[in-house]
Order: structure tokens, then C-alpha cells, then sequence
């Protein structure tokens, strides 16, 4: 199976947050499993360029390559990478396109389409209704309905849950069974390792000034406004009205609501209990998960929303918004799926605290382990693959 994945944007480029590390733990195990695959990317980092080799496949791991263009007009476009793709398409059986809004998207269904290869999409929640309507929404219709459309007539769509299968076919007229849903997952045997954070550490790690506390709040993510932090702080504040030992801690680089975000929870009074500590990552992130009592993230759209289930691994129970597919929190007992407003959001995490939480963090741990670990996601992906090129 050679396999050639196309993406805007790859590892090491972490400034991009969970899609990154979603592409390479699932093209990881697959090569294990009898895959060759070559990435092919740029070397596009935020506002700069990743130091790394270009032009040539760097070997990541043994049958995993990646090769890194120069991104021309960063976050943009990529010239060395479009001239290339007829020649780093000729060996594939299949080629992944991962990613809607970008150049590379648009030229390499193309270039698929005129040399007849068979192709994969993986929006990654690019085309939840809030994602369209969020920014430039009118680029985004003519990118979609006229740009993009008449390149998908024979593409086969890979969605991370139910709801973005639906997102799909609210937008195309497709036959359902060109979709295809295989969800994001978390490496499980990270969080089975013993925590090396105490409680009283991690408040001195995180908060400086406080000693000790009895509700212990994270939340993890780009500080972006789709992710809904706004009406987390707020619900904090409403909760630490009945709770007043408790704390709010909002890992994750600045999105552009940093400043924003400060601003709500002092005029909420609650600054001294709210903390930003910038992006976490390895066993920091796990310790820091760990520790928590409750995580809590009020997202307007994620078609998956990896940091859900790195908490559920950890043994924290979460609170979700309706507007992510974690519905199955409350069905093994593990979490809250609510609307995300103040309101409801402040109540569910009254709610989990009333709840024994030790036993909805084993409750946790059990579902990501039985539905969410790339091992066994990584195995049904390689037989959709087979089916799709034809191989029984």
C-alpha cells in the first residue's frame, strides 16, 4: 500500500496545534501495519519557517517520509510543493488530501483527478457550519461551492464523527457511501504512567499564589474564539459564586483573545483565580491534566477535539460543548455535553462536583481505551485504505 498524504502544514509545526500531531500518530502505526507513505508539506510554522531540510524525503520513522517545500508566500502558497505533486503522485495507490482552505488542496484534487488516482479528504472539522461562518465566509463559499466542487465528483471523504459526516452531506450531494468515518484518537500508553506533579506542586507550578485549593479547573487549547473560553471564564465565575475555593487554569499559546480573556475575568473579580499559563506539552501536559479535578471547554465547533480525550486518559472528567461529538461522556458516565452557554456550562460542573470523580475518571480512562487508541484506529484506517484501492 503506498500511500501519499498532503497536508499544508506537518510536525514539527506544533505552533498549529492537535490536527498536526492527529496526522502523524495515525500515519505512524499504519506503516507498522504494511504502508508506505510519503508527506508531502512545507515547512510553514505560524509566522515563520521550520529549520529542516527541504525538497528531499526526511525519514521519520522506517516506511514514513516527509518532504518539506519551501511555503513561497507563508501560510499561503507553496510553489516548489504544487510543481512536485505529479511526480510525488506517480507512486501512489491513494493520495490524502488533509485540509479544505489551502492552495495545495485545490491543485492536488486537480492533479488527481487528471491522472485518475484514487483520493481521500479529511476536512478536520474545516467545514462545521460555525468554521464557514467564522471569518471570511464569503471566500469560504466560493472556495467550497465553486472552486472545490467540481474536483470531488470521485473523492472518497474521511469524517472524524457523525456530525461532521452530516456537515459534509448538508454541503455536497453525495452517496454516503463515499464517507467514511474513522475518529481522531490519543496514544493511550502515555497516561498510564505514574503522575509526577502533586496537587500542591502543580498550584505552585501554575498559580504561583496558591497554597492549597479544593476545585481545581483546566481547560487546554489555542486561546482562539472558536474555542469558547470567553464563556468558560464566565462560567467560572458563576461557579466560584457556590465554590469559592477553586481555580481556573487555561493552558495554550495566544490565539488573539489573550488580552480579551484577562480583561473578562477582571471585571468578572475572578483574575486572581484565573491563570494562563502558554502551551503545554509531554509529561507536563499529562501531569497537568491529571491533577486536575474537571476539565471544562466550551467549543463552538470541533469535529473531533483531541484535548477531550488526552483528559479522559489522564482520569479527568470533562464538560463538553453540544457543539463537539462527546455525547458519549455522558453516556459512560464520564463528563457533561451541554449547550455552551454560561448558564448550562456553570451548572455542569456544579453537577460533576456533587458526582464521585474518581470513579468518572476510571469511567474516562475505559472509554478512550476501548474507542479512542491510534493502535486500533490506525488498523481500521489501513483496511478502509485496501477497500478503496480494491484489495479485499
Amino acid at each position: 500500500m503506498k500511500l501519499v498524504v498532503v497536508v499544508p502544514s506537518f510536525f514539527p509545526a506544533v505552533v498549529y496545534g492537535g490536527p498536526i500531531f492527529s496526522v502523524l500518530n495515525l500515519l505512524k502505526p499504519i506503516c507498522l501495519l504494511g504502508a508506505t507513505v510519503l508527506v508531502s508539506t512545507t515547512n510553514a510554522n505560524g509566522d515563520k519557517r521550520l529549520k529542516i531540510d527541504i525538497n528531499e524525503p526526511v525519514e521519520m520513522e522506517k516506511d514514513l517520509n516527509v518532504k518539506y517545500y519551501n511555503d513561497t508566500f507563508l501560510n499561503v502558497l507553496s510553489i516548489p510543493m504544487i510543481k512536485s505533486m505529479f511526480k510525488d503522485f506517480k507512486f501512489a495507490d491513494i493520495v490524502n488530501v488533509q485540509s479544505i482552505f489551502s492552495m495545495s488542496t485545490l491543485l492536488a484534487l486537480l492533479i488527481v483527478k487528471l491522472m485518475g488516482k484514487k483520493c481521500i479528504l479529511t476536512p478536520r472539522g474545516s467545514l462545521g457550519k460555525e468554521c464557514l461562518q467564522l471569518g471570511r465566509s464569503s471566500f469560504k463559499y466560493v472556495w467550497v461551492h465553486i472552486l472545490m466542487k467540481p474536483l470531488i465528483s470521485n473523492v472518497f471523504w474521511h469524517a472524524t464523527c457523525e456530525q461532521e459526516k452530516g456537515e459534509i452531506l448538508d454541503l455536497f450531494k453525495l452517496d454516503e457511501s463515499k464517507i467514511f468515518i474513522l475518529p481522531n484518537g490519543i496514544n493511550v500508553s502515555e497516561y498510564e504512567n505514574d503522575v509526577t506533579l502533586t496537587r500542591d506542586k502543580f498550584l505552585q507550578k501554575y498559580t504561583k499564589n496558591v497554597e492549597s485549593c479544593d476545585h481545581i479547573i483546566v481547560s487546554m487549547g489555542r486561546l482562539h474564539e472558536k474555542k469558547g473560553l470567553d464563556i468558560l471564564v464566565k462560567s467560572f465565575a458563576k461557579f466560584k459564586e457556590e465554590k469559592i475555593d477553586a481555580v481556573l487554569v487555561i493552558a495554550g499559546p495566544d490565539g488573539g483573545i489573550l488580552e480579551e480573556l484577562k480583561k473578562i475575568s477582571n471585571d468578572l473579580g475572578v483574575s486572581s483565580s484565573v491563570f494562563f499559563p502558554g502551551s503545554i506539552s509531554g509529561q507536563d501536559k499529562v501531569d497537568f491534566l491529571a491533577c486536575a479535578d474537571l476539565f471544562v471547554l466550551s467549543s463552538h465547533n470541533e469535529n473531533f477535539g483531541i484535548v477531550y480525550a488526552e483528559a479522559l486518559a489522564a482520569g479527568t472528567p470533562i464538560v463538553a460543548s453540544k457543539k463537539t461529538p462527546w455525547k458519549i461522556a455522558e453516556d459512560y458516565n464520564c463528563g457533561k455535553w451541554v449547550e455552551n452557554s454560561v448558564e448550562e456550562t456553570s451548572k455542569a460542573m456544579l453537577t460533576i462536583f456533587d458526582n464521585d470523580l474518581v470513579e468518572m475518571g476510571n469511567n474516562g480512562k475505559a472509554l478512550v481505551l476501548e474507542k479512542f487508541d491510534w493502535d486500533s484506529i490506525a488498523k481500521d484506517y489501513y483496511k478502509k485504505l485496501k477497500t478503496i484501492k480494491g484489495e479485499s
